[in-house]
């Protein structure tokens, strides 16, 4: 049974002893942090210096600290110290955040809280010397030229993607290009393979003939070869081109 702490204070032990035998001097458990308070909303103008915030201090036993959602670009929320820095460059209500607390025995959630930053407001002197007018007027260049940046970006991926498009077409066309001539290649060469024969004695026939039209040099003679080569090419025209192809290899 292990020794209560009751016992060992009667028993005058001292908390040295007491520790090496591993006990607990204290008898205190540990305990979840706690956030008390309330935090208020973080309000800031445009163009103010960084705005720093330490909210560790509304939470008590917190050994590490989280906020959610995420903090905008261009901010720092620092885990260990709970400490808050916010960018004021942009006008807008940022938020509601929600900050955690946490510890080795649990954590603990603060209320929710927003980050709201305002525009700027133009002093009697600017607006009577015209500098607010100029600030506008700067303002507004700026703004036209990140929309035309923008539209260019747009306009470059625009033509990019156009250009894949058309690569992709092109390859498959000249895909199914290629399969048609090889197919057309693989029908001719069959052909010329079955036919082989017959095309050897048609071109023998050919030769016979012009030798003997040229030998004789009559009408009659040329007159039968133009007959007899219109008949080869009507009922040849294919194994011609069979021939062809043999030839070419």
């Amino acid at each position: 049974m292990p020794i209560q702490t009751t016992a060992v204070t009667r028993l005058g032990i001292s908390g040295g002893i007491w520790n090496r035998l591993g006990g607990d001097y204290s008898n205190k458990a540990a305990s979840p942090p706690v956030f008390a308070g309330t935090i208020p909303n973080i309000s800031a103008t445009e163009g103010d210096s960084d705005v720093i915030t330490d909210l560790s201090t509304y939470f008590s036993g917190a050994t590490s600290y989280s906020i959610s959602p995420a903090v905008e670009a261009g901010w720092n929320f620092d885990t260990v110290t709970g400490i808050l820095t916010v960018d004021t460059d942009d006008v807008n209500t940022f938020g509601p955040y929600t900050v955690t607390g946490t510890n080795a025995a649990g954590s603990d959630n603060s209320n929710a809280f927003s980050v709201i930053i305002s525009a700027a407001v133009a002093t009697v002197e600017e607006a009577n010397t015209g500098g607010w007018a100029f600030r506008r007027e700067q303002e507004r260049y700026r703004q036209e030229d990140e929309a035309r940046q923008r539209k260019a970006k747009k306009e470059k991926a625009r033509k990019i993607k156009d250009k894949l498009d058309r690569d992709i077409a092109l390859a498959f066309i000249a895909r199914d290009e290629g399969e048609a001539q090889r197919k057309d290649l693989e029908r001719l060469t069959k052909l010329a393979a079955e036919y082989k024969d017959e095309i050897i004695a048609d071109n023998a026939k050919i030769a016979s003939t012009i030798n003997d039209a040229v030998e004789m040099g009559t009408y009659s003679r040329m007159a039968k070869l133009a007959r007899e080569l219109g008949e080869i090419e009507e009922e040849k025209a294919f194994l011609l081109a069979a021939v062809k192809i043999l030839l070419e290899q």
